[in-house]
């Protein structure tokens, strides 16, 4: 019975081993295959994987929540020690965070065309803008005032810090407002007589 066991062990320590093994093993990495869509797919994933999770543990009973966090704790990772799931508010995963903000209206005929999110890069964890740049999004098809998230049509979500402003501008403004040019800078250029701009 004892060799048995001995045998077992042996059996199931090499496997682990291997697969330890073959988890550490150093992987070519070729930057031409990472793209926009790649990292769209990525940042998806993670999103589904975080869900998944939580959704796993909203299942879990109290006893199975306590050997959870025991083992986090032990792994280095935040938990409760009650047992409880934490209520943490947690950054969208691959999100850009922008600060001097305005959620602008595209105006066609006193029609609004949609709105998009205008504003200065803070930081941005998908490596698209450099801190400082300013970012001209696509349409925003959602906003969370809880979360202060706001996603467009392309997938990108937007983590917005400090106070925001509303702005409407003409179609026909909005090519400045994508090379750069805020809407309050828009609205002066509008207002300027046309000789100073001569």
């Amino acid at each position: 019975m004892k060799r048995k066991l001995i045998s077992q062990n042996k059996v199931r320590l090499s496997e682990r081993f291997r697969r330890r093994a073959l988890i550490t093993r150093p992987l070519s990495f070729d930057a031409s295959i990472v793209t926009f869509d790649s990292i769209s797919n990525s940042k998806q994933s993670g999103q589904q994987c975080h869900q998944r999770r939580l959704e796993r543990q909203q299942r879990m009973n109290p006893r199975q929540l306590k050997k959870l966090r025991k083992r986090q704790r032990r792994t280095g990772l935040i938990g409760s020690k009650f047992g409880a799931i934490c209520k943490t508010q947690l950054k969208p995963a691959m999100s850009t965070v922008v600060t001097s903000w305005y959620i602008v209206s595209i105006i066609d005929n006193g029609e609004v065309l949609g709105k998009v999110l205008w504003g200065i890069c803070v930081d941005d964890s998908t490596c698209r803008f450099d801190a400082g740049d300013y970012i001209c999004t696509s349409r925003i098809v959602t906003i969370i005032p809880s979360e202060r998230l706001i996603k467009t049509h392309s997938g990108s979500s937007y983590q917005v810090c400090g106070d925001g402003t509303k702005a409407d501008i003409q179609v026909e403004d909005f090519e400045l407002l994508r090379q750069g040019f805020s809407p309050e800078q828009i609205r002066q250029i509008r207002l300027a007589p046309n000789d100073h701009l001569n």
